[in-house]
């Protein structure tokens, strides 16, 4: 069919909408013309090529029968060759070998002359290029105008629409009666007809066109005088058009023309929208347009022409849409609905004949392949337009409905999936192509009608599941676009979710957190089936992107499950899911051999952090509302996730993570050691303050026993454990000089005695445990002995002075009721005097000990000491402190003085 009567027959269906459609219209039918055309000329030429090869082959068997029988020495004079060898059957059946013929004896020993081999006819070898979406039309126009009879194509499309305006204008200014002119139209079609058909062998186009032409004037005239005059019943108009139909497909299938097929059945499908004067009824259309539908089913049957199959479809649901647009009303439905479905299976039985009789070529001609590859055998637009044309259509009328377009998808996938699984049970590698298209089909109207019946709780699980195991099929067969729609399915079901719970923020969680569940197990069960593929045929990586899309969806599940029933117990229930999510990883890791899920088990410990934050906001003490469970139980499966990582991907920062578990695990002790003491004693004690003390000094203690780095995780991270331990070191030396300068000591109910009291206590164990602990990282410590052992005397030495004088001044605050205020204290001449005496005492010791042990830093600190106690007799007891206070202060200190002179009156010597 040329492409200007497809511009034609767009032209005047765009022009009912106006002047722009009719251009577009015009356009387009041109451009669908060129690329059918293309493709029909194609197949044509394949067939032509194929049956003269067969003849080819029949004389060439006959030529070496002849010679073998009648001549049998002629058959030595002509070897055949490798050219010559002409395989009798096709590739895809081995050929049998044939018995050797017995030489004919002759009566008389005269030979006859040799017999020549007529020549080869040279076999035109056509290369079949699949059909581009480039529009080239100044090459199309050229190839339609000079190829065939140019004036026979545009003289049968003139005269076609000249008979359809004829018709209407006689039907309108005409006396003549109505009977007659319609006679005169059939007798015309029948008379060309008549000479298309006398003229089929020498003018094979020009009776190609007569034909076509002629059928469809009678498509015309049969509807018209029905439609428009009511000259014939309906039950003979129906009749008459199945005749007409029959003709004209038995025309095209006798004389293998698929452009007079075409001719016919567009002037029968133009017919109706040519004579129409608006005001008959939709549904002798809709039987008219059967009946046609059938011809081309009946085509179908004996031919694998395509430009006719898709040319019937964009004719009836063309124009059954445009019909729809304008006149559809509710209570036309029933009617509708029936002829909607019938052409649906008419097209779905079209799409599958064309496939068996393309296959049926490609059988005949196995060897025959199209740019390098087989030929097609799939109509894709038929096998993918008829069900998306027909569910538009359907959705359109039934979108009013309570389900209806949601039962309207599910049909349409309890269609395509029974059909799909027959002919994949029919075992035919080449039906491969046709099963995986109808498997899609119902794979896509099937997750269709769940959003379309269901809400967004219900639609999210169905497509979660329904992706996870199209994923694994897909996976399985290596199938990477089953694959890619799964995952697709499984994005669209997260999203749907996501919106459905923005969209309903005061709705109850618990509506929620199946589809939750569903959600996060597809993609785990997804990123599981990739991991452990044998060469998939997606990216690894993207195992650990479902991994990490389940995990998302875990934790925010359960999150808000746990806020939906547990609110007030929410931290401990959040502490308790976090641990046995991390226990589920370890043991996908271990049973399921998923690295990845072992790595991910190890996001417990920042969740644990912020859990913590959120328990020092909200909470008293970290054991308060079932903490004392939740948290040693976490704890203790944080580290055997840290163990889990040994030699893994997170090997290089397993020092990181044990010297973040070891502080998470001293603040929360600590916390809660603070909070038991601060229960011990009566409000404005000093019992609090010993709780910050007690688990740095328990820590520290066991850090410093060598014994432990026998056991894991010291064994083999004794460095994070001693360089992790330093923060801990350095709160507890602070917590010395923070408590002695602010607690007066007071642990009612128990008295104030110097010494003995548990503040002082503590510190001198505080002190104690810090030597040990440092005595115990020697090995681990970056420093050099020497600056180790000075760094500790300066620490250790500043905070026991500040320590002793915390003793003196809490001393003189309980027994001399001096008030523990530091402004008050240095104005008060007891404590200047006792001061003054209490650092000469000490300066005398530190140099007595120094000149015994022979420590030169130790004997001139303590030189220094006692020269700043001289400094202050002079410059503060002098002129501040009372008379009897100064006389003790200066007489004690110069005795002291003249000890040291007799005992250590000089350094030790400084060591070599």
């Amino acid at each position: 069919m040329p492409p200007l009567l497809y511009a034609i027959i767009g032209l005047i269906l765009g022009g009912n909408l106006g002047v722009p459609a009719a251009i577009f219209g015009a356009a387009a039918g041109y451009a669908l013309g060129v690329r059918l055309n293309n493709r029909s000329d194609r197949i044509s030429k394949l067939e032509e090529n194929l049956t003269r090869l067969r003849r080819e082959v029949d004389n060439l068997t006959e030529s070496l029968d002849r010679l073998r029988g009648v001549n049998p020495q002629a058959t030595a004079a002509f070897p055949a060759s490798e050219a010559d060898q002409i395989p009798l059957q096709p590739k895809s059946t081995p050929a049998v070998a044939q018995p050797e013929p017995k030489p004919i004896e002759t009566a008389s020993p005269q030979t006859e002359p040799p017999f020549v081999l007529p020549p080869r006819r040279s076999v035109e070898v056509i290369e079949i290029v699949p059909p581009t979406l480039s529009f080239q039309p100044i090459l199309a126009f050229k190839d339609w105008l000079l190829g065939g009879n140019t004036l026979v194509r545009a003289g049968s499309v003139v005269l076609f629409f000249g008979l359809a305006f004829l018709v209407k204008f006689a039907a309108e200014h005409t006396q003549v009666p109505i009977e007659f002119r319609y006679l005169g139209i059939c007798a015309l079609a029948l008379g060309l007809l008549s000479l298309g058909w006398r003229l089929r062998e020498k003018r094979t186009g020009y009776a190609m066109a007569l034909q076509g032409l002629a059928v469809a004037i009678l498509y015309l005239a049969i509807f018209a005088a029905y439609r428009l005059h009511g000259l014939i019943p309906g039950g003979l108009t129906f009749v008459l058009l199945v005749a007409v139909c029959a003709l004209s497909a038995m025309l095209a299938i006798l004389q293998n023309a698929p452009a007079m097929a075409v001719i016919g059945i567009s002037g029968g499908f133009l017919a109706p929208v040519l004579a129409s004067t608006g005001s008959g009824s939709h549904i002798a259309l809709f039987s008219y347009y059967a009946l046609l539908n059938a011809g081309i089913l009946a085509i179908a049957w004996f031919k694998a022409w395509r430009p006719l199959n898709v040319l019937g479809f964009l004719f009836t649901f063309g124009i059954g849409s445009f019909w729809g647009w304008h006149e559809y009303r509710d209570e036309l439905f029933a009617s509708c609905e029936a002829f909607l479905v019938l052409f649906f299976f008419l097209y779905l039985a079209i799409s599958l004949l064309y496939a068996r009789k393309r296959k049926e070529l490609l059988s005949e001609f196995a060897a025959m392949t199209v740019a390098g590859e087989r030929v097609d055998y799939v109509d894709a637009t038929l096998v993918f337009g008829t069900p998306l044309a027909a569910f538009g259509l359907q959705y359109l009328m039934v979108q009013d409905m309570a389900y209806g377009a949601a039962f309207s998808a599910l049909g349409m996938g309890a269609i395509y999936l029974p059909l799909a699984a027959y002919l994949y049970r029919q075992g035919k590698e080449e039906a491969r192509l046709l099963v995986e298209s109808f498997l899609a089909l119902g794979m896509v109207f099937g997750s269709l009608a769940i959003p379309l019946g269901l809400d967004a709780r219900w639609t999210s699980a169905a497509w979660a599941a329904e992706g996870a195991g199209i994923f694994w099929v897909g996976l399985h067969q290596k199938r990477p676009v089953a694959c890619w729609f799964g995952l697709l399915l499984q994005l669209g079901a997260g999203l749907t979710l996501g919106s459905s719970l923005t969209l309903h923020r005061s709705a109850s969680f618990d509506e929620y957190w199946l589809a939750s569940l569903f959600i996060s197990v597809g993609g785990f069960v997804s990123g599981h089936f990739l991991h452990k593929a044998v060469k998939p045929t997606l990216p690894a990586m993207l195992a650990n992107a479902l991994l990490a899309w389940c995990l998302i969806w875990w934790w925010y599940g359960g999150s808000e499950e746990i806020q939906q029933h547990v609110p007030f117990y929410t931290l401990s229930a959040s502490i308790l899911f976090t641990t046995a999510s991390a226990v589920l990883l370890l043991a996908a890791r271990r049973y399921l051999d998923w690295p990845a899920a072992g790595i991910a088990s190890a996001m417990i410990l920042p969740l644990l952090f912020i859990f913590a934050a959120e328990a020092v906001i909200s909470l008293d003490h970290p054991a308060e509302r079932y903490g004392w469970a939740a948290w040693p139980l976490a704890l203790a499966i944080l580290w055997q996730v840290l163990r889990k990582q040994e030699g893994g991907w997170l090997a290089a920062k397993l020092e990181a993570g044990h010297m973040l578990a070891l502080w998470l695990l001293a603040s929360l002790t600590t916390w809660q050691s603070w909070w038991a003491f601060k229960e011990l004693g009566q409000p404005g004690s000093s019992w609090p303050i010993l709780g910050w003390a007690l688990s740095p000094m328990v820590f520290l203690l066991a850090l410093s026993r060598p014994e432990l780095k026998r056991f894991w995780p010291f064994s083999s991270h004794s460095r994070a454990y001693s360089v992790g331990a330093i923060p801990i070191a350095l709160g507890l030396l602070g917590w010395v000089f923070l408590a002695n300068a602010i607690s007066n000591g007071n642990m009612s109910p128990l008295p104030y005695v110097p010494l003995v009291n548990p503040l002082d206590l503590a510190s001198a164990g505080a002190l104690i445990v810090l030597l040990a602990w440092q005595r115990g990282m020697a090995p681990d410590a970056d420093l050099a002995p020497q600056q180790l052992k000075l760094l500790t005397a300066v620490s250790l030495g500043s905070a026991g002075f500040v320590w002793l004088n915390g003793v003196l001044l809490r001393s003189l605050h309980h027994w001399a009721d001096v008030p523990f205020d530091f402004g008050i204290m240095m104005q008060s001449t007891l404590v200047q005097a006792a001061l003054s005496l209490f650092w000469a005492l000490l300066a005398m010791g530190f140099m007595l000990l120094a000149t015994r042990r022979g420590w030169r830093p130790l004997w001139l600190t303590g030189g220094a000491l006692m020269a700043l106690v001289v400094a202050k007799l002079f410059l503060v007891d002098l002129s501040r402190v009372g008379t009897v206070e100064r006389i003790v202060s200066f007489l004690g200190v110069g005795i002291l003085l003249l000890m040291l002179g007799y005992f250590s009156p000089v350094p030790p010597r400084k060591e070599e």
